[in-house]
């Protein structure tokens, strides 16, 4: 029989049984952090596309820089960690 470890480990405290979930509770907060940021660049992305070349040339963006930055997948950020 293996020991694991669960994300909610029971302890008993003074008679009373108190569950250990600020692991879980962390983990989710973080994927939650991760997607939160991935879908508002996603969000920026479309917005962007959306640009005419005037307003994308006042921003310095040209169409085929904008067109490669939409082409990146969903998960595809810069700076966030995986």
């Amino acid at each position: 029989m293996s020991t694991m470890l669960s994300a909610a480990s029971s302890v008993r405290v003074y008679g009373h049984t108190q569950t250990n979930t600020s692991g879980f509770r962390a983990y989710l907060s973080q994927m939650w952090r991760a997607l939160s940021l991935r879908y508002a660049i996603y969000c920026e992305r479309r917005q962007m596309r959306a640009l005419d070349d005037e307003a994308l040339r006042d921003m310095g963006i040209s169409r085929a820089a904008l067109e490669k930055e939409c082409a990146r997948k969903f998960v595809d950020v810069e700076g966030c960690e995986r």
